[in-house]
């Protein structure tokens, strides 16, 4: 059952609590949007990072992203209902990259034999991860991980994503730019209550639209960063083939060394998520987690980064920028 906000929701500035449906339906549609577009980039972007140190072709990228994003969708439907029931994005997590790497760079299997060796090793550490959930055994924990632990482990994960997006936004300023401006504007200074909900989805559009002009009119080259081309959209199945659902890359593999190293990522991603439930309980106006909550919702992180390696994607953990 989900949480209810507390007495204090409209104080605190909330303009929907969690039991609450935004009317009509349209605006609802927009936020959902917006949620998506916001973890979009992230859960993107490992796959992306890490599909051409694979030297996967096209296709298999194109499955790579597919799952990842498939896994996602399962495990925030697990965490919010039989997790700790608040609405908490989960993604693909730059938490794991660094044990992928060292994968990937210690075995000559090639694409899919080396993410049958990956998906191993995320499905032996989400067990070993629910099992701390599920066991109560992180409740007890709680008093030890404080603030001085959670925030330097959040900060170093965020920094992290420096590695992937500022080479992206590099690759065309200009539109960097004015996304990033659009995106501060609406959300800091837009006295307009309604555009204020979407500052997010209104800058991805507005700098698409600019990419798009841009590309119509040749301003920015063929194959150039921010250039538009729905050749790949328009040649592209509708649909992935429903063989390649369940372990797209094969039977996955255990090597004991690699799940050591996965297993690492788990514990950094565990006390990320600990953090989020409270900032997420805290921005949305609930009570703080309790023992309880904490314990469901590693639990359930576990079952999605199991079900995660059994779709051939990348583990996933909560995501913080959704929360802010």
């Amino acid at each position: 059952m989900a949480v209810q906000a507390d007495e204090n929701t409209n104080k605190k500035g909330i303009i929907y609590g969690l039991d609450d449906v935004p009317k009509p339906f349209s605006k609802a549609l927009g936020l959902s949007l917006q949620t998506i577009l916001t973890m979009f980039g992230a859960t993107v972007a490992v796959p992306l990072l890490l599909g051409p140190q694979l030297g996967m072709n096209p296709v298999q990228m194109a499955v790579l992203v597919s799952a990842c994003f498939i896994a996602a969708g399962v495990a925030t439907l697990l965490q919010v209902s039989i997790g700790t029931g608040l609405p908490i994005i989960q993604g693909t997590s730059f938490s794991f990259i660094a044990p992928c790497l060292a994968i990937i760079a210690s075995t000559d299997a090639g694409g899919p034999g080396t993410m049958a060796y990956i998906s191993g090793a995320i499905m032996a550490g989400a067990v070993v991860e629910a099992i701390i959930g599920y066991s109560g055994l992180m409740g007890l924990l709680r008093k030890f991980i404080s603030p001085i632990v959670i925030g330097p482990t959040i900060t170093l994960i965020g920094l992290g994503l420096y590695e992937a997006g500022a080479p992206q936004a590099g690759g065309n300023w200009a539109i960097s730019i004015i996304v990033i401006v659009t995106v501060l504007y609406f959300s800091l200074m837009s006295k307009n209550k309604k555009l204020s909900l979407f500052p997010i989805l209104i800058a991805v559009v507005i700098g698409y639209l600019v990419a798009l002009a841009g590309s119509l009119t040749g301003i920015i080259e063929a194959g150039a960063p921010g250039y538009v081309d729905f050749a790949p959209v328009r040649n592209a199945p509708w649909f992935r083939d429903i063989k390649t659902l369940i372990l797209p890359w094969g039977v996955p593999k255990f090597k004991i060394s690699y799940i050591l190293a996965m297993f690492a990522a788990y514990l950094a991603s565990t006390i990320e998520s600990f953090g989020d439930y409270f900032s997420m309980a805290d921005v949305s106006g609930a009570p703080k987690p309790t023992t309880k909550q904490i314990n469901k919702g590693i639990g359930s992180e576990g079952i999605g980064c199991f079900l995660a390696g059994l779709f051939g994607g990348f583990a996933n953990s909560s995501y913080t920028e959704n929360i802010g």
